[in-house]
């Protein structure tokens, strides 16, 4: 247990915070400790969730230098592919990520106020996706594509799944699961949930299909890097999905 907590020296100083509860007198402590196996999951769930991120860096940087090549009369249509990539396959992920009980960037917050960050970069998300849509059809040769489409197509149901996440919103901040909502809004949970997964996955058909257009093709110096960032985006996608599917 010692290895695995946290102990008075972590919380000495201006760390430690208002939170800090004193036990005076004789008090009975009872100290739980996980099963093996349970503990080793979570271990590897918590890598995979790191590794995951580390994917979702590399291939988006490799979009992003793609972009590069662009030229300034076409540099509007570039944002496009910039934006659209930071929404839909940076922000919507983490987003999901957020809430997982084993994301770093959420494990100093108490589980109620995790879903904030998974808001925060869900609106992100869908800002980026709106902009990249407009950037697309104003500023690029648009045409009915399965990547225009499934692009569309996951900025919609993106939306549309927002006005579920407001609703199951837990806007005290009190609340530690959703056992605790009503007939209709564990309807809208569920909802919700299935949506954002949808959404997530047509996400990165979408982002697949952009990454085997010609001239992504033609860009990349070496002509596994398409299939490299391909296979990436599956293996995130596959993370990311994974305890949410569990779940549903």
């Amino acid at each position: 247990m010692a290895g695995r907590g946290c102990n008075l020296e972590c919380v000495k100083g201006d760390d430690a915070g208002k939170d800090v509860i004193e036990f005076m007198g004789p008090v009975k402590i009872i100290l739980v400790d996980q099963p093996t196996n349970l503990y080793m999951r979570k271990r590897f769930a918590a890598a995979a969730i790191v590794l995951a991120h580390m994917m979702m860096g590399a291939t988006s940087m490799t979009v992003f230098y793609y972009t590069l090549s662009y030229q300034k009369d076409t540099a509007l249509f570039a944002s496009h592919i910039v934006l659209g990539t930071a929404g839909l396959q940076l922000c919507m992920p983490s987003g999901i990520l957020a809430v997982h009980k084993l994301a770093g960037s959420t494990a100093v917050l108490r589980l109620p106020h995790r879903p904030f960050e998974h808001f925060l970069f869900q609106f992100f998300a869908i800002i980026c996706g709106i902009l990249s849509a407009l950037a697309s059809y104003f500023f690029g040769n648009f045409k009915i594509t399965v990547h225009s489409v499934t692009g569309i197509a996951v900025t919609l149901m993106a939306i549309l799944n927002a006005i579920f996440g407001i609703i199951v919103y837990d806007y005290s901040g009190t609340r530690i699961d959703h056992t605790e909502l009503g007939s209709v809004r564990k309807f809208c949970y569920k909802t919700h949930k299935f949506l954002g997964m949808l959404a997530f996955t047509v996400s990165s058909a979408c982002f697949i299909s952009g990454l085997l257009k010609e001239t992504f093709v033609e860009w990349a110096p070496v002509v596994e890097i398409p299939y490299i960032t391909g296979i990436f985006c599956v293996c995130y996608t596959f993370v990311v999905l994974y305890k949410p599917l569990r779940e549903h």
